[in-house]
């Protein structure tokens, strides 16, 4: 089975230390549930309509990666960046 990428990537500030923020391309599904869960993209809010629907359609988009979950769960990670971080 090929990777799973995100097509485009979607460009997120990292914190790399406290003051100086670090922008990456996330292109894969982990890569975008680890930026939720390790680096506090969306500032952990899990009580967030839209931090709950991302986090889900990115697990969906690991265990079923068809196209239109990959994109679904790349719009989703997409929204939650521009709105909650």
């Amino acid at each position: 089975m090929s990777e799973v990428r995100f097509s485009p990537p979607v460009k997120v500030a990292l914190p790399k230390s406290t003051l100086d923020p670090c922008l990456v391309e996330i292109d894969n599904p982990r890569d975008a549930i680890t930026a939720l869960n390790r680096h506090g993209v969306g500032g952990f809010r899990i009580d967030s309509h839209i931090w709950q629907i991302t986090s889900e359609r990115l697990a969906r988009a690991v265990r079923d990666p068809t196209p239109e979950n990959v994109e679904g769960a790349r719009q989703a990670f997409q929204q939650l960046v521009y709105e909650l971080s």
